[in-house]
């Protein structure tokens, strides 16, 4: 290997092949395998001996596989090109393994050297959610590695040409552990050093952590940081790769964001923002279990708007739902955050009252409601007249589950109807 390349490069080869997460393979002008470690062995199936001296169209998956490949990336090999792809290559029990490949010629010109990550979970992942979600069929346009080493005694760093490249950085910029440090995210620093502290003191082998690192455009990419710490004696180092995970992570942060969107639109009103009956009836239940476990009381209340059928059939859905938003802000404007008010569906909202003291709470926040209509709604220049009628239900002393309760507080809204309505009514 001396012979090959010059001292630093063997120096730094060595690194590279006892490295778990990396394969490395030498080929020479003929494309004869001449050297192979020992993680790629272990990662296609075959020993060293059935590797040694065959074609590299061993581990292809096939020969029209094997002849694009190389049409795609010969030239950039002996131009000296760097270059990272991903590529399907065939494992000795035929299954077929995904990979990001790079190549480098060697200095004598007839030798190429080849870096290997085992990326198939990666990408069956990026399969599993391309099934689920059809425009999650987003191809990534390359895979980058990044290799480094770290002498945590000395903080001597050494920081490959793919890193740089990787984070946008030139080549010619000094390997330092400030150069790293100062592109980790400042909300994650803290968390990868501190992890990094804490395995070094139980002196684990394998290191894993996501995190964010400033590319030299000033954007933030995700990297999958790996690494193998070597311990001897005093001598402590990290030797790991940087991976680019940004378009996985920018997958999975658009899943989560949909699937909060979904979960909000299945629990809350379209017009008002409001809970729906949905989440109404999760959010009553939650407050009575609390409140078993203490002397406070849980109100609930049954609105409905008086007079607001005559102004929807008389000036439209689009004026009925104006007045509903505002009747809506009117609504919220007084109560406290710890409240809950819902749109059950027309005009019809329902009140969760937590931590009572006394009824008189409830009485007292009712009336505000009604206090709300005082006040004419205008739209457009018209004004426009309605009120409410309230039924009120009061934990343990009504009932003590949320069904009755909603019942007896529908029960006593229909009171109030008939008692000439804008008014409330306790259950009784």
């Amino acid at each position: 290997m001396e012979d090959l390349v010059t001292k630093e490069e063997a120096y730094w080869l060595r690194q590279l092949l006892t490295n778990p997460h990396i394969g490395i393979l030498v080929t020479d002008i003929d494309r004869k395998i001449i050297f192979v470690n020992e993680h790629l062995c272990e990662g296609i199936g075959y020993t060293k001996e059935e590797l040694l001296g065959k074609d590299s169209r061993i581990f292809h998956v096939s020969n029209v596989s094997y002849d694009a490949f190389f049409k795609q990336v010969i030239e950039k090999v002996h131009r000296g090109e760097p270059f990272s792809i991903d590529y399907e290559v065939r494992h000795k029990d035929g299954h077929q393994v995904w990979i990001t490949i790079s190549g480098n010629l060697l200095e004598s010109k007839t030798e190429v050297l080849w870096t290997i990550v085992d990326i198939t979970d990666r990408v069956k992942k990026e399969q599993e959610i391309k099934q689920l979600k059809e425009r999650m069929e987003i191809a990534l346009s390359g895979y980058k590695a990044g290799v480094w080493e770290w002498n945590l005694v000395t903080n001597e760093v050494y920081i490959s040409a793919e890193w740089k490249m990787m984070l946008g950085i030139s080549s010619d910029s000094a390997d330092s552990l400030d150069l790293w440090r100062s592109r980790v995210h400042p909300d994650d620093i803290d968390d990868v050093f501190n992890y990094i502290q804490n395995a070094i003191e139980t002196k684990e082998k394998k290191l894993e952590h996501i995190h964010r690192l400033r590319h030299g455009n000033g954007e933030w990419i995700w990297v999958l940081a790996r690494a193998s710490a070597v311990y001897e004696d005093e001598y402590i180092r990290l030797v790991g790769i940087h991976t680019d995970i940004t378009s996985q992570k920018n997958i999975e942060n658009e899943l989560l964001a949909q699937k909060q969107q979904l979960h909000h639109l299945a629990h809350h009103d379209a017009l008002t923002g409001l809970p729906n009956r949905l989440l109404f009836h999760e959010r009553l239940e939650q407050a009575l279990q609390v409140v078993k476990k203490s002397d406070a009381k849980v109100a609930v209340f049954f609105i409905d708007l008086d007079y607001f059928k005559e102004i929807n059939d008389a000036y439209g859905h689009d004026i009925g739902d104006i007045v509903l938003q505002i009747v809506t802000k009117r609504f919220l404007d007084k109560m406290d955050n710890e409240n809950t008010l819902a749109r059950l569906g027309g005009d019809e909202f329902a009140v969760i009252i937590q931590n009572m003291s006394s009824k008189e709470d409830a009485a007292l926040l009712a009336q505000k409601f009604l206090d709300v209509f005082e006040d004419a709604i205008m739209i457009n220049g018209k004004s426009f007249r309605l009120s409410c009628s309230i039924g009120i239900s009061i934990y343990g002393d009504d009932a003590e589950n949320t069904k009755t309760l909603l019942k007896y507080a529908d029960v006593a809204m229909y009171e109030a109807k008939e008692r000439g309505k804008n008014c409330y009514i306790f259950y009784k």
